[in-house]
């Protein structure tokens, strides 16, 4: 296992379809604690990126550089890398962001990055749509193209229209205004029913999916065992969706065999090209800032409402 730097393009199809998930090259990963992987320090506020076409590891997203450190609350325990580099992220627990005066462990914030700041912004309200106690702290997500989301909570969940354990996949839909409603709840998979057990080892914390071919790539908190395959807490195994509304399940990633062993998975994305951080160049009219948005003063963005089309034109080298 070597240390690589991630590439720096996106090149001129950034906008395309993403290449089938299961053949996806680029596997970012974040764990529950801290650890070193081919030589690179880690916590658990970080995201990293390992190449299976070379067994190379980089940093992707270094937390602390960003406001994320010092506290378990930060934790980074699930994530979405869009495919301009624009990250999705949960924290383990209720804090401030910079930026943001407060987040909860339900929601999901959107982290975006220019030439002269970055900043956060609210992108997923839990509260808003019914995700409000104890067990609703959001623990996987990944976000599909159609605009979804697709979830899996930290513990059992109803939040008024459906309601389940921590082994589920939740979906939530847009309404027609754009904005994630509480009414379009769905149990995407019942993790009981395909043979994730109650038991908190087979708890979903990361979850990718591939729109096309309903191939769920999942990771769980502890020891699982289904079908004829078995691992542990730093692997990613496949789940896939067939006529008999049940699953085929494949392991996909084994932690231990690529320099990952003793780590707890807590978020995956997975692509099939290297993506960076991006660094947008402001535009004439943007007045730059070294400071994130005021604290008082919500972001651009309207809370739930999708981002902004990527552009294309790659960006420039990340840097931390």
């Amino acid at each position: 296992v070597q240390a690589r730097i991630v590439d720096d393009g996106l090149g001129e199809n950034a906008k395309t379809s993403l290449q089938n998930a299961e053949n996806a090259s680029i596997i970012y990963v974040s764990s529950s604690s801290s650890g070193n992987v081919a030589g690179i320090p880690f916590e658990d506020e970080d995201i990293l990126a390992y190449d299976e076409k070379t067994g190379g590891w980089s940093m992707f997203f270094d937390g602390s550089h960003y406001g994320l450190g010092g506290s378990d609350l930060l934790d980074v325990d699930a994530f979405h890398v869009m495919e301009d580099g624009r990250i999705l992220l949960s924290i383990r627990g209720d804090s401030p962001l910079p930026g943001l005066i407060r987040v909860d462990d339900s929601d999901i914030v959107l982290f975006n990055k220019t030439a002269e700041s970055h900043y956060f912004e609210l992108f997923f309200d839990g509260s808003a749509v019914g995700l409000s106690s104890r067990g609703e702290d959001v623990d996987a997500l990944t976000l599909l193209s159609d605009g979804a989301l697709i979830l899996s909570t930290v513990g059992s969940y109803s939040t008024g229209v459906i309601s389940g354990n921590d082994e589920d996949l939740l979906r939530i839909e847009r309404d027609g205004s754009g904005v994630f409603s509480a009414k379009n709840w769905t149990v995407h998979l019942d993790g009981s029913k395909v043979g994730l057990n109650d038991s908190s080892g087979e708890d979903v914390w990361g979850v990718a999916v591939e729109d096309f071919d309903d191939v769920f790539h999942l990771t769980v908190r502890g020891r699982y065992a289904v079908e004829d395959i078995n691992g542990d807490s730093a692997d990613i195994f496949l789940c896939q969706w067939n006529d008999n509304a049940d699953c085929t399940f494949d392991l996909k990633w084994q932690g231990s065999a690529n320099g990952f062993s003793g780590e707890n998975v807590d978020g995956i994305s997975l692509y099939s090209q290297n993506i960076v951080v991006p660094t947008v160049e402001p535009t004439a009219t943007d007045e730059p800032t070294n400071t994130p948005p005021p604290t008082n003063t919500p972001p651009p963005t309207a809370t739930n409402t999708p981002p902004p089309t990527a552009t294309n034109t790659p960006p420039p080298t990340a840097t931390n």
